[in-house]
């Protein structure tokens, strides 16, 4: 949350005429920390109602994939609509939004059905680091290139 915090501050301070992909790299990295804050929490919370400590891993898996899946369908989308930068996206970016989206989804949903046995909770913790990468790797994007726009003006 602090650098999520930080980053739009920097962002606010500095603010270009031609910012880029930066406004979606703000959206995207605040809308993953809102993400894995609340998923972090998910399997205590369901815990707390006596489920099979198996059970909640599994039912946390399944709304982690929901949620991950509405996310990446929104960044696809609107990466291309409403940004308008998909076409200017490093490869990193476009190798997260192709295929590490959908690569965690489908893990998360076998870990639903129980493929992963006990491991469950090691994939759904797995996943969270994940998308704190993620999280992080943009937050260095905006950072880095607030930094390249202070040394090229």
């Amino acid at each position: 949350m602090t650098y999520a915090g930080f980053s739009t501050l920097v962002t606010v301070v500095a603010y270009r005429r031609n910012m880029g992909a930066v406004p979606a790299r703000i959206y995207y990295m605040l809308l993953l920390s809102i993400i894995l804050i609340s998923f972090a929490f998910v399997p205590v919370v369901i815990q707390t109602y006596n489920v099979n400590e198996n059970l909640a891993w599994k039912v946390s898996s399944g709304l982690f994939a929901v949620a991950w899946g509405a996310y990446w369908i929104n960044a696809i989308v609107k990466l291309r609509t409403r940004f308008k930068v998909w076409d200017t996206l490093s490869t990193t970016n476009k190798v997260n939004t192709a295929v590490i989206h959908p690569a965690s989804v489908i893990c998360l949903l076998l870990g639903t059905f129980g493929v992963w046995e006990k491991y469950t909770s090691a994939v759904y913790v797995t996943a969270l680091f994940i998308m704190l990468y993620m999280s992080a790797f943009l937050f260095l994007q905006i950072i880095t290139g607030l930094l390249d726009d202070q040394t090229g003006s």
